[in-house]
């Protein structure tokens, strides 16, 4: 007993992280920028230029993602059939036996980062952002979609300032309980900056709703 030396945790997803990006044809791994509990983002290199993909590891062999390519499908032919310029959805969508791959193009700058790089934003840059978001936002609900995930890190930038929506989280909740924080922090806690951008209509009282009901 106690003779087992197990790697740590950390090794082991990197391992994970290195074994399925092998796995694809054409991509090399550069650095992993986030290890989340959904997803895995990773900045890869391509022949055609740097992408991000969003990695999702099965947790069983029998696991069927059809539902969730049929809605990514649906809303990139929805976007195709008008200019969306605010927009920026997965150009690459791969789904392994033991693996599913979101990929898109690379941004050196998402929001977040945006405000904390110099030169500072000046008033009327933000304006033109925020204007270029609602804009995004209108762009969106005009074809019946829902982000699902309204964020900094989910926007981002280019160095002119024009900036994109990215990173459609459609399978994530609209309610959660606000006595149980379990939900919000695997679906939404992700980047661990202890800051909250849901509505604060989203988060219902589980008691309140029963006695309601």
């Amino acid at each position: 007993m106690g003779n087992n030396i197990q790697p740590s945790t950390q090794n082991n997803v990197n391992q994970d992280i290195k074994w399925h990006v092998a796995n694809l044809e054409n991509y090399t791994l550069k650095v992993t920028l986030g290890v989340g509990k959904i997803f895995k983002t990773l900045r890869c290199s391509h022949e055609d230029g740097a992408v991000i993909i969003k990695l999702y590891i099965k947790k069983g062999l029998n696991i069927s993602l059809n539902k969730y390519r049929a809605v990514l499908n649906d809303m990139r032919q929805r976007f195709r059939m008008q200019e969306h310029p605010g927009i920026l959805i997965s150009q690459t969508i791969k789904e392994t036996q033991y693996a599913a791959y979101l990929v898109r193009q690379y941004f050196a700058y998402n929001l977040c980062d945006r405000f904390h790089a110099q030169p500072f934003l000046t008033n009327i840059e933000k304006y033109w952002i925020s204007f270029q978001l609602l804009s995004a936002l209108v762009q969106c609900h005009g074809q019946d979609i829902r982000h699902g995930d309204l964020k900094c890190e989910n926007i981002v930038c280019t160095s002119w300032n024009w900036i994109f929506l990215t990173d459609f989280a459609f399978y994530k909740p609209t309610y959660l309980p606000v006595d149980n924080p379990a939900d919000y922090s695997h679906f939404f806690d992700t980047g661990h900056r202890r800051r909250c951008y849901l509505a604060c209509e989203r988060f219902f009282d589980v008691k309140q709703t029963s006695v309601n009901n």
